[in-house]
């Protein structure tokens, strides 16, 4: 809230009792309006939150009913999100090769993959690679209009066409 005191309400803050290990990006579903989010150790791995309580992995929370489910797992450290406008398809950055405090690992996943969404479920199948990113770690991920899938990757910005593959 801009206006003064600049109150906030914490609308979600657990899974099943579970204290999440650090939100950290949310896109809403083109559709739905349900929004999507991953949760991942990086608050720890920057030494500002504790041992993380949940796998690293990606959530969806239903706002109407107050809802909240995994939707995607076996991530190394899930972090961008951005759907098709049709929301049939969404991409997921995974940027496990940067470990925070530990440094980086060149053997850990600098890789944007593509999954189905259910129609009925929205939960996420059919995993599939996107791109490799091979100068830098994708991080938060943006479709425009045309198709074009934007990563920033902490050297600059890579861009890709989505109906291209």
């Amino acid at each position: 809230d801009p206006a003064n005191p600049q109150n906030a309400t914490v609308i979600l803050d657990n899974f099943f009792g579970r204290q999440f290990n650090s939100l950290h990006n949310a896109k809403i579903h083109p559709t739905s309006g349900n929004i999507f989010f991953t949760d991942v150790a990086y608050g720890w791995l920057n030494h500002f939150r504790p041992l993380p309580l949940l796998p690293n992995q990606l959530y969806r929370f239903d706002p109407n009913s107050g809802s909240v489910r995994a939707v995607a797992d076996g991530f190394v450290l899930p972090n961008g999100l951005a759907f098709s406008q049709d929301g049939s398809t969404v991409f997921v950055s995974d940027s496990g090769m940067a470990g925070g405090f530990i440094g980086n690992n060149q053997t850990g996943p600098a890789t944007i993959y593509a999954f189905d969404v259910d129609p009925q479920t929205e939960s996420f199948g059919n995993k599939r690679v996107f791109s490799y990113i091979d100068g830098g770690v994708p991080h938060g991920l943006q479709l425009d209009t045309a198709g074009n899938l934007y990563a920033g990757t902490g050297d600059g910005v890579e861009v890709g066409d989505v109906y291209c593959r």
